[in-house]
């Protein structure tokens, strides 16, 4: 079929009744859609938009001693077009300039200063109506730092079929805690926030924070305590029954003579040395009854 032949046949069918009611209904979506685009980028709306927070230009010879946000959360209000692509604002870094707000080495800002920096990102066209947090303070100190071990305070449990293998392991061994004043003299070391964790089945890590007392910060303030979990497997050993304590004129015969002992261990020790266990029956355990036939109680211990 020729091109013109197609032409010709859309021309039929736009010229024909129910073509026309087509083309008629397409026109008016057209229509409605412009108008209501129209409606929306001239009508005010208000997003919440997330900033990322920085401060710059901080010079070498000063460290933040502070816990800042990391972030602020502002309300935009503005045209629809021009929020219509809101989504681009989000984590655009809002800066604040060291030197320019830092007096006796402490920023402090409010609200209106910090609405002031979203505006200046933003644009003019739009307002800023809220802003969480609505203040911002950092303190900096010029003190050299003082290098202190990291302590770990972890309390990992496993699920009955795992073992924790070692002990848990921090990526830094040491840090250096900046302060405002002298640290306290019987702090001698960093320790990790609490990690706890229960029914654990695999190796893992997390980042925990460090803890520094009011006026002092670790760098880094976190590090990564990684912990390995080793499977269990499950073994038998026939171990004889040993007796103790039987007076010389008795003999003591127990039955059975010897009994399965099960215990759990390392996967990756099993083809070590089988560990060496000791069943005892205590001739003083003997329970009161038939003299010929008695129930004694067996103690197990395995050698070192």
């Amino acid at each position: 079929m020729g091109v013109h032949e197609k032409l010709h046949r859309l021309k039929a069918n736009i010229s024909s009744p129910r073509g026309k009611d087509v083309l008629a209904f397409c026109i008016a979506l057209v229509v409605a859609t412009l108008l209501w685009f129209s409606t929306v980028i001239n009508e005010e709306v208000t997003r919440d938009v997330r900033f990322r927070l920085e401060i710059t230009n901080i010079p070498d010879s000063v460290h933040n001693v502070t816990t800042l946000p990391t972030s602020l959360n502002a309300s935009v209000r503005g045209a629809g077009l021009q929020l219509l692509f809101s989504d681009f604002f989000d984590n655009r870094p809002i800066r604040i300039d060291y030197a320019h707000f830092q007096q006796r080495n402490v920023i402090s800002l409010n609200e209106q200063q910090l609405k002031t920096l979203i505006q200046n990102t933003v644009g003019s066209e739009c307002s800023i109506t809220s802003v969480k947090p609505d203040t911002v303070g950092a303190t900096f100190t010029s003190r050299k730092p003082v290098r202190l071990p990291v302590t770990i305070d972890a309390r990992i449990t496993t699920l009955p079929n795992c073992m924790l293998k070692g002990k848990p392991r921090a990526s830094s061994d040491s840090v250096g805690v900046y302060s405002l004043e002298a640290l306290p003299k019987g702090m001698t070391a960093v320790v990790t926030k609490a990690l706890v964790l229960d029914g654990v089945t695999q190796s893992g890590s997390a980042r925990v924070a460090l803890t520094t007392p009011a006026g002092s910060m670790a760098d880094p303030d976190s590090v990564t305590i990684s912990y390995t979990v080793e499977p269990m497997i499950m073994r038998t050993q026939k171990v004889a029954i040993k007796t103790v304590n039987v007076p010389d004129q008795y003999r003591l015969i127990v039955m059975p003579a010897t009994v399965n002992v099960n215990y759990m261990m390392p996967m990756s020790q099993y083809d070590d040395a089988i560990p060496e266990f000791t069943v005892t029956a205590d001739y003083n355990t003997l329970a009161s009854g038939n003299p010929d036939r008695r129930v004694i109680g067996l103690s197990l211990s395995q050698s070192a």
